[in-house]
């Protein structure tokens, strides 16, 4: 992989066959031998069927592959060009990143095919030329998608009814959204309630960078409170320590009824106004927060007040090995010593 990093841009005019195979050999001799993810970035600068068949002829690497990224491959329209050579019934792709590809509208029949084949993982992030309209289309073809498990779309608007087409596709079996930057604070109450409704099993979603302010978040933890979730990352979303009272109680808390709920394994809510308050509302009521997990507060205006509740937080719960990002807070010699009284809960 590192060898093929080093070599420049390939022209489709240039007669690669004769010193790329070789080197396709030496890298990939032991890969189909060794039953292993790899992750595979594609470096041609020029795309067109005589290069794409030529790649589909010399990688039997991707008979063994289970991931494909194509990330930042400016493939736009080729899409289906290219999925036609590559995604046929002999390979073993879960995985396909086709991030900031450049796709555009018409697409969805494609990605279809693409999701009802093996993908179980597949991420469209930052392609914004397919439009709020054309992604719906996207998410209507890939709603049946028997494999899917996790789904990133991050960088591209969507509205209210891809919200609802995402609530299904949750309910068809995936477990895993992203969502950073989609605009989402335009999405209305109506909107969450449907998706809410759907969404029991998802276990990681990543809303960052959606300016959903408090008013959304408090309706965004009340629809996934007593969920399956896992991980969460709110960062950069204009909160403050109202919402965080409503996230720590409906999230982090564990059901009152007793009913069975996974552990918070990682949280983010860097990038926000919490304030000391906030730090104070997600410790008193953190219950759910795993052993080993990692929590993310970075630059969140916390001060030594909000560092003296975590400390207290973390005597009280024992040996719990957190890992802890303060970066870029307000915290002085005196925050760092009371920390450090807690630092093998650390």
């Amino acid at each position: 992989i590192k060898l093929l990093a080093k070599l420049p841009k390939i022209d489709c005019q240039h007669p690669i066959r004769h010193w790329m195979a070789p080197i396709t050999k030496v890298v990939f001799s032991k890969v189909k031998e060794q039953e292993i993810d790899v992750m595979i970035k594609l470096l041609f600068g020029k795309l067109d069927r005589g290069i794409i068949q030529y790649i589909g002829s010399i990688t039997g690497l991707l008979l063994s592959a289970s991931t494909l990224s194509l990330v930042g491959l400016n493939l736009g329209n080729k899409l289906a060009l290219f999925i036609s050579v590559l995604m046929n019934d002999t390979y073993k792709l879960r995985g396909l990143y086709l991030d900031g590809c450049g796709l555009t509208p018409g697409l969805e029949d494609t990605l279809e095919h693409i999701c009802l084949k093996k993908v179980s993982f597949l991420s469209l992030a930052n392609n914004p030329l397919i439009g709020q309209v054309g992604m719906q289309k996207v998410l209507e073809k890939i709603v049946n998608a028997p494999r899917m498990q996790t789904l990133d779309i991050s960088g591209n608007p969507i509205g209210d009814d891809s919200l609802k087409i995402l609530g299904k596709i949750v309910l068809s079996g995936a477990e895993g959204l992203a969502l950073k930057n989609c605009q989402l604070s335009s999405c209305t109450p109506s909107g969450w309630e449907i998706f809410f409704k759907n969404c029991a099993r998802l276990r990681l979603i990543l809303l960052d960078d959606n300016s959903l302010g408090d008013d959304k978040m408090i309706a965004i933890a009340k629809g996934l409170s007593s969920r399956a979730l896992e991980a969460l990352s709110l960062s950069g979303n204009n909160l403050t320590d109202v919402s965080m009272k409503e996230v720590a109680i409906n999230i982090l808390e564990e059901s009152p009824e007793g009913a069975e709920s996974n552990k918070i394994r990682a949280l983010n809510i860097s990038n926000n106004t919490l304030g000391d308050q906030g730090i104070k509302h997600i410790v008193d009521h953190w219950t759910r927060v795993e052993y080993r997990s990692s929590l993310f507060f970075n630059n969140c205006n916390i001060g030594d007040t909000g560092v003296e509740y975590l400390a207290k937080a973390l005597k009280a719960k024992g040996s719990c090995s957190l890992s802890l990002f303060l970066n870029d807070n307000k915290i002085t010699d005196k925050g760092l010593e009371c920390l450090s009284t807690s630092s093998q809960y650390i």
